[in-house]
């Protein structure tokens, strides 16, 4: 029950989370952090919330090491660090043919580093995203769609510096219509490029 919004402009990645959660059988609004900054980039997390403390509290930072024309290489290191920090607090689990430790079949994480959007999926593999809004959680098609509505409306020349963020809140607004387990407020947190 979630929905994390990423966007990159020229000067800063962006990305923006609801604030609802499942306690049991009931759905809570709270302020429990579903994004953060990690060392050099934004993470946003969608599934369980122990999924999410374990990354923030437990987890190893992703850090610069001057190389951002090799991102892919440093997140991929930092994926198998990330694997070994579930693995030591007791959190994975096994694919349905008992091969590989997973995350849970709803837990991914929208990472925001070296000026690009990446997805790590429940079986840890690094996705790139190219150019545009992504998004995780049960909200990601109708908050991606939404952006890329809003941005289509906007002329060529426009202002994302100043003007993304209201776009991303309306695109989540959009998002909480048409999606129970998505709702206000939300969160948004933001770093330079």
């Amino acid at each position: 029950m979630t929905a994390v919004l990423g966007f990159i402009t020229d000067t800063e990645m962006l990305l923006m989370a609801d604030s609802a959660y499942h306690a049991g059988c009931r759905r809570v609004l709270d302020a429990l952090p579903k994004i953060f900054v990690h060392g050099a980039a934004l993470i946003g997390v969608a599934g369980s919330v122990r999924h999410g403390q374990i990354v923030q509290y437990h987890g190893p930072a992703i850090e610069s090491d001057g190389k951002e024309a090799e991102p892919l290489r440093t997140l991929m290191a930092w994926v198998d660090d990330l694997r070994r920090c579930f693995h030591r607090h007791g959190y994975l689990g096994r694919d349905k043919d008992h091969q590989t430790e997973t995350l849970g079949e709803d837990e991914e994480l929208l990472v925001a580093y070296a000026g690009t959007l990446w997805t790590i999926g429940t079986n840890f593999q690094v996705i790139r995203h190219g150019r545009g809004p992504s998004a995780i959680g049960c909200g990601t098609q109708a908050a991606r769609a939404a952006m890329l509505a809003l941005l289509a409306r906007e002329p060529s020349d426009f202002d994302y510096g100043l003007k993304v963020e209201a776009l991303m809140i309306r695109a989540m607004e959009a998002t909480a219509t048409v999606d129970v387990d998505v709702a206000a407020p939300f969160v948004l947190v933001r770093m330079a490029r």
